[in-house]
């Protein structure tokens, strides 16, 4: 996973594991997070923008997740 400014100056990369089939994105703006949706292995992992602190945060009882929606002014 990418990011890069509107004009296409500073590429530079978020995610750079093994990502399978990432199902849906989600940005948190307020927060600078990305959380990512992995079909293929049932779970959601959250990850900062520039790339660091990724964290799985749900990984059991999630049977085909397609889906995600946050709302970061609420926290």
């Amino acid at each position: 996973v990418f990011s890069v400014d509107m004009d296409g100056s500073r590429l530079q990369v978020v995610l750079n594991v093994s990502v399978d089939y990432p199902e849906n994105l989600a940005v948190d703006w307020v927060n600078n997070k990305l959380y990512v949706v992995e079909a293929s292995v049932n779970r959601i992992d959250m990850v900062d923008l520039d790339g660091s602190n990724r964290v799985t945060l749900i990984a059991e009882h999630l049977g085909n997740p397609r889906g995600l929606a946050l709302d970061p002014t609420v926290g």
